[in-house]
Formats: C-alpha cells, structure tokens, sequence
C-alpha cells in the first residue's frame, strides 16, 4: 500500500522533485483532511466495536474498498495537478526548447562594441519626434540618439552623449517621445538576446538571457534561431555634404 506519509505530506515536493504550485498544495490539503477524517472514524469503529458481536467481514470489505478509494482520489488529484501544471508551463522538454534560441523582448542590452539592431514600440499619434536613451547599470542616462519618428528598427551604435563609444556591458534603452506642449512620454524597445537558461519559479517560466539580464517568457515576443538575420534596421544618418561653392564668371 501507498506511504501514507509521503501520500499525504503537505508542501513537499511533487513526484517529479519539483515544488507543488499553491493550488496542488491548496488540493492536496483538501484531500488530505478528508483522507485523515476517514481513517480515524475507520479506527475509532474497529477499536470500538462489540468484541461478542464484530463487524461483518463483508461489511468490513465495503470500508476497505472505501479507504482504497479515497487513497486512489488523492494519487489521481496529484497527478492532474502535475498534468496541468505541465500543460502551463511546459516539462523539461519544453523548457529546453528555449536555449540557443533568440528571444525579442524587452529587455536589457548586452553591449560588447558591435552595433545591436533595437525595435522601438509604435509612437503616441500625436508625437513629433523620437529619442532613443541609453542608461547604464546604475539607470544614469549615459547616450541619447535622434532617430526618425516611427522606425520599425534602429541601429544602436552604443555611442555616449560625448561621441565616445561606450563599454562592454548591460544597458537598458527606452524611447523618449515629443509631444506639443513641450511635453515627452516613455516607449518600450525590444531586442532578439540569446537565451542560456530556463527555469520554473513559482509556475513562472524565467529565462535567462546572455549578459545575464533574467525576463519571464510571457515578455517574449517572436523567436528565431540563434545567427539568424535582423530584420532591416534604421542606418546611422550620414553628415550632410559640404555644398561647392558658387563660381560666377565676370565676363557673363
């Protein structure tokens, strides 16, 4: 017969070795409480009873298959709790399907010195212009660049607000957009980042991302394989030629 203390052990970890999400602890101690109730109106009968006059063995077989029952609802309550909670948040398999692969979401970026391809989210209608703001790990704003208003994509140079190129490391880029009235709001920019990790926590799925920025896979927004091509991206807008000067001819 089933441990009935690893049966009925409450907040212990599930069957798979992995902690029981709050609404399988919620069940499980439901069931428990029911599971414990029977057992000690079962014992109180047997130890109660008329020692001239026992209880009919084929009654005693009815209880018995009673107590197998209720054992069996509590392993079968489990182990839906265990399917469901795979269906959510996927099983191993799943969670491996995430590395190597390129996640778009946003996200913090990892700077190594290679220009990185940003999306900005769509402008409020009534905006009339856009700035891309780099800040540091600290949340100092560290390099503002003009782009156009409305860029489906942006090549970020990671260039500071003195023209020198930044250092390798994590930088969160947010757009800054120009409204009438001198007035500015916040947008979201997304990045594809390379995912190394993934895990549960708290029916959570967290994956860690290279340069060891951490998001929730529900930030995800598109997937591709890892080396796969950007999409096209904003160029760097190249300084205006100097005009020619004007040469008039005296004799004309």
């Amino acid at each position: 017969m089933t441990d009935l203390n690893a049966l009925l052990g409450s907040g212990g970890p599930s069957a798979a070795g992995r902690p029981a999400s709050p609404a399988q602890q919620q069940s499980t101690a439901g069931f428990t409480a029911d599971f414990n109730t029977f057992l000690t109106l079962l014992t109180t009968q047997l130890r109660s009873q008329d020692p001239l006059n026992p209880i009919e063995s084929t009654e005693f077989v009815s209880q018995l298959a009673s107590f197998s029952a209720v054992e069996q609802q509590v392993q079968t309550n489990r182990f839906l709790g265990q399917m469901l909670e795979a269906m959510t948040v996927g099983g191993p398999e799943a969670l491996g399907q995430w590395l190597g692969r390129e996640v778009r979401a946003p996200a913090p970026v990892a700077f190594s010195g290679a220009p990185v391809t940003v999306f900005p989210e769509a402008p409020p209608s009534l905006a009339t212009s856009a700035v891309l703001v780099a800040r540091d790990a600290s949340g100092a704003v560290v390099g503002e660049t003009p782009v156009d208003l409305g860029a489906k994509s942006v090549v970020w140079e990671g260039v500071g607000s003195n023209g020198a190129p930044l250092a390798s490391g994590l930088y969160t880029l947010s757009m800054r957009y120009g409204l009438p009235d001198a007035e500015t709001v916040s947008g979201d920019v997304e990045v594809f980042s390379s995912v190394v990790e993934a895990r549960r926590d708290e029916g959570r799925v967290l994956l860690t991302l290279a340069g060891g920025a951490v998001i929730e896979a529900d930030a995800v927004t598109g997937v591709r394989a890892a080396g796969a091509a950007a999409a096209p991206a904003q160029p760097r807008p190249a300084a205006p030629e100097p005009e020619a000067p004007t040469v008039t001819d005296p004799d004309g």
